[in-house]
């Protein structure tokens, strides 16, 4: 069988990547060159997962935008399914707090949605997706090992996002792409471009702070002005809180080099931008009309939804337009107030207590790994996912990104989340 190395062993987690303590076994060299051969598969299926649900939020002109919003949910069934032939059922993944929260909300949703809907079919389809969720983030995560996914997961969004971001940016020399005087390039809304422009944004800021290759540097740029010509606030906002956080990681003097070009570049891209593409009748962050009208319509709607039920919510069903039964839910708008009148204080509490909760597991650890070592390129991946994280969140105030399963970005805030609390054993530090 030849000497044995790191490329001839599996642990019982999956491949062999130099870190933690698996036990590592002899494998046959035909298995061994089957599996190299399609190590990259994990990878190919999640980023075509991923796509699916982006593609649902596209453009009118991109082709099959109609099919891939019910085509999606058979991506999402047929990669849990695979998921649970491949993993089967980790139970180590559901020993942490982050699955039991995440599993209470989707009780409490579950029942209050069987006692409210008027149309079950409706909510109970809604029930099920959650379910899904759950089982691809926590029950039976792929790939099963847990630095592997974080990779492969983080990897996949940015693919996605960069796709979707660089191709609306190029749009503008088309001559199309903007709505009422926003940037919408191939999205079917400013908002949904401003959401991916800002992922896009924050993992190039990521990968400028861990690795040294130039291109990241106008690659953010460009990032950060098609934000600015969306017109979209909470995706500003919410770019601006992940940039902070991850400075809040990152204490070395090159990395604040770094950022000092960054600025330079952004304040320069922003100029350039406004003066090459702005005209009277365009709306971007500077000049877009100010109010929040319709967002306070809704959450206040959302509010007394709640205030109807404020133990457990009425449920999942959304209701199409603003109906005078003020236990008929109203999506959109915002996540977490949605997530209170679909869940109540008993769902909604173990919701908000999960992400939270798993956000400050992935801080506490890449705290401790920066200081133990400097910034390299495993990390920067870590730290690409934490921004992320904080990005979709905060972006998640003023969008229902988290309060539903119809697009890419609760996907992976999930499985990051079980990701992570299966890694780290996280406690708060006692004083």
């Amino acid at each position: 069988m030849g000497t044995l190395t790191k490329d001839n062993y599996i642990g019982s987690q999956g491949p062999y990547l130099g870190i933690g303590e698996a036990q590592f076994i002899k494998r046959p060299a035909r298995e061994i060159s089957l599996s190299h051969r399609f190590r990259k598969l994990p990878l190919v299926l999640i980023t075509c997962l991923l796509a699916a649900f982006a593609m649902s939020v596209m453009g009118p002109q991109i082709p099959l935008v109609k099919q891939f919003t019910s085509l999606k949910w058979g991506f999402l069934i047929g990669f849990t399914l695979l998921a649970l032939i491949q993993s089967g059922i980790c139970s180590r993944s559901l020993r942490g707090i982050v699955p039991k929260l995440f599993g209470i909300f989707i009780i409490v949703a579950t029942v209050s949605t069987m006692l409210f809907s008027a149309h079950l079919e409706n909510g109970l389809q809604r029930v099920v997706s959650f379910i899904l969720l759950w089982i691809i983030a926590f029950a039976a995560p792929f790939p099963s090992d847990p630095s592997v996914r974080l990779h492969y997961w983080t990897v996949s969004s940015l693919i996605v996002a960069s796709v979707v971001t660089l191709s609306s940016f190029a749009s503008i020399f088309l001559g199309g792409g903007y709505m009422s005087g926003r940037l919408a390039g191939i999205t079917s809304n400013p908002n949904t471009l401003g959401t991916f422009s800002m992922m896009f944004t924050v993992g190039m800021f990521s990968l400028i702070l861990g690795q040294r290759k130039v291109i990241y540097y106008p690659l953010f740029a460009v990032g950060f002005s098609v934000i600015f010509l969306t017109g979209s606030r909470a995706s500003f906002i919410s770019a601006i809180g992940a940039l902070l956080a991850l400075l809040s990681l990152s204490g070395h003097q090159k990395s604040l080099r770094r950022i000092s070009l960054v600025v330079i570049l952004v304040l320069f891209s922003i100029q350039a931008v406004m003066y090459a593409f702005s005209s009277k009748d365009s709306q971007n962050l500077f000049n877009r009309e100010r109010g929040f009208e319709t967002r306070e319509i809704v959450w206040q709607r959302q509010i007394d939804s709640f205030l109807t039920s404020p133990l457990i919510g009425c449920g999942l069903e959304i209701q199409e337009s603003i109906a005078s039964d003020l236990r008929a839910r109203v999506g959109g708008e915002g996540s977490y107030t949605d997530i209170l009148s679909v869940a109540g204080v008993l769902g909604g509490a173990p919701f908000v207590m999960a992400l939270l909760w798993g956000l400050l597991a992935i801080f506490t650890n890449l705290r401790k790994k920066l200081a133990r070592s400097k910034l390299n390129h495993q990390i920067s991946w870590e730290m690409c996912a934490f921004g992320l994280l904080v990005g979709i969140l905060i972006n998640s105030i003023g969008e229902a990104y988290m309060a539903a399963v119809g697009a890419m970005q609760p996907i992976y805030v999930w499985v990051i989340l079980g990701t992570v609390s299966s890694i780290a054993k996280f406690k708060p530090n006692k004083k």
